[in-house]
């Protein structure tokens, strides 16, 4: 009996120890999953955060498909939901965002402003009296936000809004791509365009944070002699910059100069690369003397340009402060050689909400975007004129077939008041092209233009037409054929530009004042010109955004889209979750949002053997300084294939600016040195770019050029093991991109 007795024991401890040894490897397989998870939806909080939309959005889904129906029911959960429905509105995908916020209102637990990104949704998707009864409740839990009620009137107005252009038909431009095709003008004949679609490949180009897609760029397609247009060609590889948005180009009617958006080049404090309005002038078949216009800030958006047919005006989009809310309509009126003070179009024109793209007509008229006048949803497209007084005349809504319940953000005008071109997203979700006019047959395009937004409307006249054209090389670019007195089609330069972040576009995009609605996230590119005034949408549409080269965004990015602040449900700490922080995105709540480009944060590099450069004090107080001491700018990092100095490299530069100062017999080198990624000869000039540019600043600092040497030195001095073919990973390659001070003379 004792036996027996034994062994059952010790059976049952056996059994004991199997179930503890399976129930460990069950906690460790669970600890591990809930840890990649966890790590899921930390960096799409990050990219959320950056106005990186459609990366985040990609992540923000594999987070929920983990989710079990359990947890589906959790604040953390809704919390994912909420960002996941923004970042597909941003990115124009309005049918799942609809599916989204429909769930999500539907908790006790969402903040009120869900209830507007819902009712905004519907009314984009064409339906007005489901989006007016959620707007009545958001304005009775909200009755101090105008927001509501600039929509409702919206909700009541569209169907009654009538046709400013009878008896007209539209169709797409045969080149619209997959991606964002906007703010067209006709020049020379052909059509000069904004775009942000697939231009092969190129050595160290990146990709727009906000919408996945390349950034923002010109390209022109030549008109024939038939009528028909030729595929788009890059516009002008002088204009281009690799990762940063180009887009919204306005030519004086002579041709000879031209006004553009590009994201800046120097960073703002929040270290965004705003969008900012430049100029160039024709000179020898080429773009030349490309310059930032004086009355821009790093601080604010610049964007869509239009110049007046005299010359004397330009009307722009900003949300620089004083304006309504939003981005507004601005004009600046030509001084001698330079500019007045912008000034306020005014609270005639300019609502709380987004204005954007504007245009003048031969006649003067002005035309524009918003979403703060009655329309039929999203934005829409209003005429003005200005009156004898200097004020303005209450804007027309253009109506169908011009405006749908989509976006529907810029129009050229031809000099016969009756025809032209336009930009929407009734198609497909992304910025088409259209032409309209008297002589194309009203049904040839009839596009979400019912109020139901029902299925099965006619489809558009196929198109044998390759997504995207291959752009040309320098030998084989496209010019004008007069070329005394046009200016060529320049083709890019195929060495790497500088890349100057993103919107965001704003925006993009930030782009994207953040809304000031109470409860709602802390404002943060794109949009972009979020529609990159985004739109351009990086969002591209220059108006969006992300990575260095958005914001927005989106050197950003196409911008434009609105970006809304999201309303986000307070987080509590469960038994299942851990207590996640609220996201505050960076972007404002601008049409630029997408197209603004945000700076990443670099960590500080080990010194690896070279002195500090707060040794330098500590030698000058001993001193123990000498001739040929080497120091490292500490924190002075660069963002890839960037030579301007980034906010860190100011701020180091700063410090011994004031050194410099304090010792007034101090000459130095400067010397600029680079990670060995990437071609040698390459990076020999990208450090040497570096380092007279630094040297530049030092010199705008008040720093005599006789006490400053500038000098590049590439790959040539590395701190350790990582040469060309040596497995390093990137922490390591860092160490060696450097700014290092020699004392040449005490």
């Amino acid at each position: 009996m004792i036996y027996p007795l034994f062994v059952r024991t010790r059976i049952e401890q056996g059994n004991r120890r199997l179930l503890e040894g399976l129930f460990v490897v069950l906690f460790c397989f669970c600890a591990a999953f809930s840890f990649g998870q966890n790590k899921d939806l930390e960096k799409a909080n990050e990219l959320y955060q950056s106005a990186r939309y459609a990366e985040a959005a990609r992540l923000y889904e594999k987070v929920l498909d983990t989710y079990s129906e359990k947890k589906r029911a959790t604040r953390s959960s809704l919390n994912v939901m909420t960002k996941l429905a923004r970042c597909y509105s941003m990115n124009n995908r309005f049918a799942e965002a609809e599916k989204l916020y429909a769930k999500i209102v539907q908790d006790d637990r969402a903040r009120p402003d869900a209830a507007l990104h819902y009712a905004e949704t519907l009314m984009v998707n064409g339906k007005y009296e489901e989006a007016k009864n959620w707007l009545l409740k958001y304005q009775s839990l909200k009755p101090d936000d105008e927001t509501a009620a600039l929509l409702i009137r919206s909700c009541e107005a569209a169907p009654g809004i009538q046709p400013f252009f009878e008896h007209i038909g539209v169709k797409p431009f045969p080149y619209n791509s997959e991606a964002d095709d906007n703010a067209p003008i006709v020049w020379k004949g052909g059509i000069l365009f904004s775009s942000d679609r697939k231009t092969g490949v190129k050595l160290l180009k990146e990709k727009s944070g906000w919408t996945g897609r390349d950034f923002l760029d010109l390209y022109y397609s030549e008109a024939r002699g038939d009528g028909s247009f030729a595929a788009p060609v890059q516009f002008s590889g002088k204009l281009s910059v690799l990762n940063k948005n180009l887009c919204n180009a306005s030519l004086s009617d002579d041709g000879s100069v031209i006004y553009f958006t590009r994201n800046d080049n120097e960073p703002n404090k929040r270290e965004t690369y705003n969008l900012q309005l430049y100029v160039a002038k024709a000179a020898g078949g080429k773009w030349k003397d490309v310059e930032k216009l004086p009355f821009c800030s790093p601080s604010s958006n610049y964007m869509h340009p239009a110049i007046s047919p005299d010359g004397n005006t330009l009307f722009f989009t900003s949300d620089k402060p004083g304006g309504k809310g939003g981005t507004d309509l601005w004009m600046a009126k030509r001084k001698g050689d330079g500019w007045e003070r912008p000034r306020n179009l005014g609270e005639t024109i300019n609502t709380s909400m987004n204005e954007g793209f504007p245009f003048v007509s031969a006649d003067d008229r002005l035309f524009f975007c918003s979403k703060g006048h009655p329309g039929l949803g999203g934005f829409d497209i209003f005429m003005t004129r200005q009156n004898p007084d200097g004020t303005w005349a209450n804007p027309v809504n253009l109506g169908r077939p011009i405006n749908s319940s989509f976006d529907d953000i810029s129009i050229f005008l031809n000099a016969d008041g009756q025809s032209g071109l336009f930009t929407s997203a009734r198609d497909g979700g992304d910025d088409d092209i259209y032409f309209f006019s008297p002589d194309i047959e009203t049904d040839e395009l009839v596009s979400n233009f019912e109020e139901d937004n029902s299925e099965g409307q006619p489809e558009q006249e196929s198109q044998d037409i390759p997504e995207y054209v291959e752009l040309p090389s320098e030998k084989t670019g496209v010019t004008a054929k007069d070329k005394t007195d046009e200016v060529a089609i320049e083709s890019p330069p195929n060495e790497p530009v500088v890349e100057q972040k993103p919107a965001d576009l704003p925006k993009e995009k930030n782009l994207e004042k953040l809304a000031n609605e109470s409860e709602m996230e802390t404002p943060a590119p794109v949009q972009k010109l979020p529609r990159h005034l985004p739109s351009e949408n990086e969002r591209s549409r220059a108006g969006s955004s992300g990575q260095p080269g958005s914001t927005m965004p989106k050197e950003n990015e196409d911008p434009f889209r609105e970006a809304f602040h999201e309303a986000e449900p307070v987080i509590e700490a469960t038994d299942e979750v851990e207590e996640e922080k609220e996201i505050q995105p960076k972007e404002t709540d601008t049409l630029a949002a997408s197209e603004m480009i945000a700076a990443p944060e670099k960590e500080k590099a080990p010194a690896f053997g070279l002195l500090a450069f707060e040794e330098l004090g500590r030698k000058l107080n001993l001193n123990t300084l000498k001739v040929g001491d080497r120091f490292r700018l500490d924190g002075a990092r660069y963002d890839v294939n960037v030579w301007q100095p980034t906010p860190q490299v100011a701020r180091a530069l700063d410090l011994l600016a004031q050194v410099m100062k304090d010792n007034p017999t101090f000459v130095i080198e400067l010397g600029a040195h680079t990670e060995s990624i990437g071609l040698d000869a390459y990076n020999l000039e990208l450090s040497k770019n570096r380092a007279e540019l630094a040297r530049d600043y030092l010199l705008r600092e008040g720093i005599t050029p006789d006490r400053i040497v500038a000098r590049g030195y590439g790959e040539t001095e590395l701190l350790n093991h990582c040469a060309n073919g040596v497995d390093c990973d990137l922490t390591e390659h860092l160490v060696n991109q450097r700014l290092e001070v020699k004392i040449l003379k005490l």
